[in-house]
């Protein structure tokens, strides 16, 4: 009997990707962020993209103040579920709505934020859904 190597694993099941990634995280009464693993000048960039890769529509920025102002249309998860009919329907149950995304840099992460139109927390429901939209296509840059 030889000495046979131990099995190697597939290259497939290793964790190449170690850039850190955003996470969605909570404050507690109704408030949630996305953290960023950037830096603000960095993060600045790369959240207008993911903003714009998400389908919400930037009105306006000031950048000095870390806002964007964005409109949303209110898409659900759902609808990619829908008939080639349904998705051609653009009148009706779309309800589009003002919001700011707030950067904050705390060192070398930033802090994203979504906001009503008068800069105060977004109800968390919507909150989470536009944060979870802006998490994904953060991290797939």
């Amino acid at each position: 009997l030889t000495d046979a190597p131990a099995p190697v694993e597939p290259a497939s099941s290793v964790n190449i990707d170690l850039k850190p990634k955003a996470e969605l995280q909570t404050l507690g009464e109704g408030k949630v962020y996305l953290s960023l693993p950037d830096e603000f000048n960095r993060a600045w960039g790369l959240a207008e993209r993911a903003i714009l890769d998400a389908g919400i529509i930037i009105d306006g920025q000031d950048r000095t103040k870390g806002i964007y102002n964005v409109t949303y249309s209110g898409q659900k998860t759902d609808e990619k579920k829908k008939g080639l009919l349904s998705k051609l329907k653009f009148w009706g149950d779309k309800e589009e709505k003002a919001y700011q995304v707030s950067l904050t840099g705390v060192g070398k992460k930033t802090e994203l934020v979504v906001l009503n139109e008068n800069g105060d927390w977004a109800n968390q429901d919507e909150a989470t859904l536009i944060l979870t939209l802006l998490q994904e296509q953060y991290n797939s840059q």
